[in-house]
């Protein structure tokens, strides 16, 4: 498999207007930890996974925000639309996702 990476910028605007399209179209952003849980925002659906169990609930786009923020900030990994970010010696970089089948 050729995986090819893109150096990308991500910065608080690119997280803000990501969220605001996760959270009114149809597109989703998901960020994992290094084990089973995760948070996840699709079409204004938020679901997250916690080691109790996996729960979804209603939050405003202002909580939204600050929630991805301080988890995309915390993990320093994210996938969106396809695409896996993840920062790495400095700068985050782009890779396509490939779906197996």
């Amino acid at each position: 498999m050729n995986y090819t990476t893109e150096t990308v910028i991500i910065d608080e605007t690119f997280i803000d207007l990501m969220i605001e399209r996760c959270y009114s179209i149809n597109e989703s952003v998901i960020v994992r930890n290094l084990g089973a849980c995760y948070a996840k925002l699709h079409y204004g659906e938020y679901t997250y996974r916690s080691t109790t169990g996996e729960y979804t609930e209603e939050k405003k786009l202002i909580e939204l925000k600050s929630i991805f923020h301080r988890l995309i900030n915390r993990h320093l990994s994210f996938e969106h639309e396809g695409y896996s970010y993840c920062f790495s010696r400095g700068s985050w970089t782009k890779m396509k996702l490939e779906i197996e089948e």
